[in-house]
């Protein structure tokens, strides 16, 4: 569910705007900051394999939202996630 609905978004006249909506939907119904981030990443390597650059990019720049590695009004979790 998660992958067809970043897709969609990814699909979207905004994308980065999409995706970050479908992430922020993730949090509200509890899932984990983590598991978030982990999700996205297999996406981002599925994409990359893929050839789908610009798709790439925009999932990179959401997953520094949801470590946190981002200002604070793009932040989506207010701690950040120690990421390797």
């Amino acid at each position: 569910m998660f992958t067809a609905r970043s897709r969609a978004a990814l699909a979207a006249d905004d994308p980065l705007q999409a995706v970050t909506a479908v992430v922020r939907r993730l949090k509200e119904c509890g899932h984990g900051q983590r598991e978030v981030y982990e999700l996205l990443g297999d996406l981002r390597c599925q994409l990359a394999a893929e050839g789908q650059e610009a798709a790439e990019d925009v999932l990179l720049e959401v997953m520094d939202f949801v470590s946190g590695f981002a200002s604070e009004r793009h932040r989506i979790w207010d701690e950040p996630l120690n990421v390797p």
